[in-house]
């Protein structure tokens, strides 16, 4: 096999850059891993292709080569096991599973560093990621956390595993089986392409353990040497040993004959550097095969998930077209209804079958039918519309009008979405709408303070992401007057609104913001403020959400503050998911911090302001919490406009 340059293992024959190729060293403890990982991570450098190190075993105490990243950076291994009481295998994998929890951080700085810069044209992009893991090979790759930093890297860059076997310890053809058994396993496991790493060439050849994957004759003779020397036990001298033994490796090495044929087999020495441009020319092949057999493969099950989804969308549009009357299917009556549902019970499941089959055919063309339907139905829409103009036209000419057309455009889309539900919900929702309607337009009588002025064009439907869970919060439930909210039975603050996602329990609503609690918070009264529109970040904010947030944000600290009787708490905002952004739309955390009362986490505070073991939100307790605050914030807003200075708590 002829030596190749590593860095033809990230560059194309057009010389276009391609995605760096990640490299997993996994392998028994002692079988010289974190040495051999040492040898190709200098290797790349003298061949000035500087790799990306991550260090993903929390337990070592000295590593010859400089991380990247480090999970000991960010997990206290000994600290874990003192606090969680735990043993050494117990602390490497709770420290795995704690540093899980920042894959996303992880792979956003992997990402950004594999990206070429447009900018800088000599910037060059990685070509390699080398990551190391813990000796205690089945804590990494049995556990959660394992398949998670797996399964993360392997869906953004090809990946590879390397599986380092101890070579002077495999003399044995009982500890070779037992190493192959567990590449077996590993390769399974992963679903990741592999190459098996005879390390330690320096103090035995590896060429009777290549042998003996490829001969099955060579591995019985030493099988049969092995029983002769009394190596599996037995009587001393018979020359015997086990019988049980010796069958058992004798099935075992006809089972993964076909295995073998599955992996790159290289040998190398760490300590001399032998062997690793053929290592590097195995890891450029075991990618193609990444990218040839693994990658489309991921690619389909992704594009099923995508399809399904697709087609679901499509059906409820279908069904939610048919109550609306359009495209010429008329809507039922509630006595249709009725005799249709009683139908639906006598039929057949191959008639159920049928009718799903017609109902994803109806679907085809909806677009197209909707946007025609639409307009033809304008003057129709215009009327349902009207109570909404005729509830606005007076305020249309107050001085605080540029919110009315926005209040406006809320009001109508909260009547046109009643047009589109169900008959027999149809009376239920129009009141709906009509509360939305009253409630909007009582923020632009002149008791509304005025907004300063700013650039904002209310003419403008505000930005919004489909996938954002807080964009469909926003969009979901209206603005209000946070001096005179809803009572706590009002439809417009059912936390069901938002289903069949989590429960909402909404704090405060205006037409540039809304706060709501915490879906796991960190501690009781965990809120989250954030705009309406989508601003992934603070710097994307307009002057005037950043002047409704300032006020805002001291109103919510105070009403808080009273609700939950607690005087301390933290005020946090994140940017970016190097920053642990959880939710890529700009938001506050408002987070209360009662007195602590277990000594033990007293050295915490001053470096953990976000400690605490964040739980499922209890929707009861939520309810009635919501409730609280939502009064609380409406006393604040009370008092400001009575004194005009800073709320005491």
């Amino acid at each position: 096999m002829d030596p190749t340059p590593a860095s033809g293992a990230a560059s194309s024959p057009d010389g276009q850059s391609e995605q760096p190729v990640v490299v997993v060293c996994v392998g028994m403890a002692g079988s010289g891993k974190t040495t051999f990982m040492q040898r190709i991570n200098a290797h790349l450098h003298a061949k000035k292709d500087i790799p990306y190190v991550v260090n993903l075993d929390p337990a070592v105490t000295h590593s010859p080569f400089q991380s990247n990243i480090d999970i000991r950076d960010s997990v206290n291994y000994k600290k874990v096991m003192e606090e969680y009481n735990l043993g050494p295998n117990g602390g490497i994998m709770t420290s795995l599973n704690l540093f899980a929890t920042k894959v996303d951080q992880v792979m956003g700085l992997l990402e950004k560093r594999a990206a070429p810069d447009p900018e800088n044209p000599a910037y060059k992009p990685l070509k390699h990621v080398l990551v190391d893991t813990p000796g205690q090979i089945e804590v990494f790759v049995w556990s959660a956390s394992g398949s998670i930093l797996l399964d993360s890297f392997a869906s953004s860059f090809p990946t590879v595993i390397a599986y380092i076997v101890d070579t002077p310890r495999t003399a044995s053809t009982a500890t070779f089986m037992s190493n192959m058994l567990y590449a077996c396993s590993i390769l399974y496991k992963t679903k990741l392409p592999m190459i098996v790493v005879f390390n330690k060439t320096d103090v035995k050849d590896a060429g009777f353990a290549k042998e003996w994957m490829t001969d099955y004759d060579a591995f019985q003779k030493a099988l049969n040497d092995d029983e002769e020397g009394n190596a599996f036990g037995g009587q001393e001298g018979s020359g015997s040993g086990s019988g049980y033994m010796g069958s058992l490796l004798n099935s075992m090495s006809l089972i993964l004959e076909e295995f073998y044929s599955h992996l790159s087999v290289v040998s190398v020495s760490s300590m001399q550097g032998t062997g690793i441009d053929d290592f590097f020319e195995a890891v450029k092949e075991k990618a193609a095969e990444f990218k040839r057999d693994y990658q489309p493969e991921r690619d389909r099950r992704r594009g099923e998930r995508e399809e399904n989804k697709k087609k679901q969308r499509e059906k409820e549009l279908g069904k939610m077209m048919k109550d609306m009357s359009m495209g010429g299917i008329e809507t039922k009556g509630v006595g249709d209804v009725q005799e249709e549902d009683e139908d639906m019970e006598a039929l057949s499941p191959d008639e159920e079958s049928e009718d799903e089959l017609d109902d994803e055919h109806d679907t085809e063309g909806l677009q197209a039918r909707y946007e025609a339907a639409m307009l033809h139905n304008e003057d129709s829409t215009n009327a349902d519309a009207s109570f909404a103009k005729h509830i606005f036209l007076p305020s249309l000419e107050c001085r605080y009008s540029p919110l009315c057309p926005l209040l406006v455009q809320h009001a109508r889309a909260a009547l046109l979405a009643a047009d589109g539900r169900a008959l027999l919900e149809r009376h239920a929702h129009r009141a709906v709408a009509a509360q939305v309607v009253h409630d909007a337009a009582a923020l632009c009588t002149p008791s509304h303070p005025p907004l300063p002025s700013t650039d904002f064009d209310p003419n403008l439907a505000p930005t919004t992401d489909a996938d954002c869970p807080f964009c469909h919060i926003a969009a979901t439930y209206p603005p209000y007057d946070p001096a005179h909210p809803p009572p706590a039975t009002s439809p417009l603050l059912s936390p069901e609104r938002t289903s069949p996602h989590p429960a909402t329990f909404v704090i405060l609503s205006t037409p540039l913001l809304v706060a709501f609690l915490d879906i796991m918070p960190l501690s009781l009264g965990h809120v989250l403020l954030c705009p309406r529109a989508h601003r992934p970040k603070l710097t994307d904010v307009t002057p005037a959400e950043s002047a409704e947030l300032g006020r805002h944000l001291r109103v919510l600290s105070a009403a808080v503050a009273r609700a939950t009787g607690v005087g301390d708490w933290n005020v946090v905002q994140n940017n970016g998911a190097a920053a642990a952004q959880v939710v890529p739309h700009m938001h506050f955390h408002v987070i209360p911090r009662p007195e602590l009362r277990d000594k033990r986490s007293e050295r915490f505070t001053s470096t953990m302001f976000g400690r605490g073991q964040r739980d499922d939100l209890d929707e009861e307790e939520a309810a009635e919490l919501a409730e609280r605050v939502r009064r609380a914030v409406a006393e604040v807003v009370k008092g400001d406009k009575g004194k005009g200075g800073r709320t005491k708590l």
